[in-house]
């Protein structure tokens, strides 16, 4: 197929760009994991799918956020406190989860964290799509 000798040209190209830049990695695999697995969850030809990297959401934005107890809430500075190891428990789940894409296709949006692999691997066993993703919920509101 002519879209495999495009694929195989380019990931002949990401390696090479990997070996003259060893910090580089990915080199769009996180965009293909993204959209190899929407097109997968979807049922959507690949054609039809887009990918737009969101770094303006975080991964904390797609969990349903908790309110305090009332008993917390009534009180200003057990809720200061409250909130503050709220927000550092999701700045943590926010490093883990990678960054997010947003994947579009066939009148469907869905949202992804994706994490880069490590850019060498044994060369034998090198995968096309050097990348992981975890589909995540809709949108949460805050409270």
């Amino acid at each position: 197929m002519v879209g495999e000798g495009i694929r195989r040209a380019a990931s002949v190209a990401c390696l090479a760009w990997l070996f003259a830049l060893p910090g580089l990695a990915g080199c769009g695999s996180v965009t293909t994991a993204a959209r190899e697995q929407f097109v997968s969850a979807f049922t959507c030809p690949e054609d039809r799918v887009t990918v737009t990297e969101r770094s303006d959401l975080l991964a904390h934005d797609f969990k349903a956020r908790p309110a305090p107890p009332p008993e917390i809430a009534s009180d200003p500075g057990r809720l200061a406190v409250w909130s503050e190891l709220e927000a550092s428990s999701y700045a943590s789940d926010d490093h883990r989860a990678g960054e997010i894409y947003e994947v579009r296709g066939c009148d469907t949006v869905a949202f992804f964290a994706c994490h880069p692999a490590a850019p060498f691997r044994s060369w034998p066993q090198r995968s096309t799509v050097n990348a992981s993703c975890t589909k995540l919920g809709p949108i949460q509101q805050p409270h």
